[in-house]
């Protein structure tokens, strides 16, 4: 999960680790690429303030950090999580027929890169249960 900095609800300070807003996955289909989901002008960090993109356009460079933070503030195990996104942050062509289909293949990223496999190092199976990045908008 990737939050905007110094975002509560109400004006209050900081909020406990958990979704206090309204969050995007980073997910492409053939009518929207992920990248086209999310402002132009944000940065976003991890659920304990670590920065991971300084702005829209680093995010095709890819995180400072790992993504390995859950909604909780949790450090998750390295995992694939499903993307069907390309490095560019433009659908890839394989997205389980845009998310409708377990019988296909679909791209994921893998939850401990900071290069391109964080958003698209393999092809798996669309029936299997992976983890989303989620961003806050």
């Amino acid at each position: 999960m990737a939050r905007r900095p110094g975002r509560s609800p109400g004006g209050r300070s900081r909020s406990p680790p958990g979704p206090p807003g309204q969050f995007i996955a980073w997910l492409s289909t053939e009518a929207i690429d992920a990248i086209d989901r999310l402002p132009d002008t944000a940065r976003w960090t991890l659920t304990d303030d670590t920065r991971v993109f300084e702005s829209r356009d680093a995010i095709v460079d890819g995180p400072s950090v790992p993504i390995d933070l859950d909604q909780n503030g949790d450090r998750a195990n390295p995992s694939p999580v499903w993307t069907g996104t390309s490095p560019s942050g433009h659908v890839a062509n394989d997205n389980c027929l845009d998310w409708e289909n377990g019988n296909t293949k679909g791209r994921h990223g893998r939850s401990n890169a900071t290069d391109s496999a964080w958003t698209d190092d393999a092809a798996s199976d669309c029936n299997l249960e992976l983890r989303l990045y989620c961003f806050e908008i």
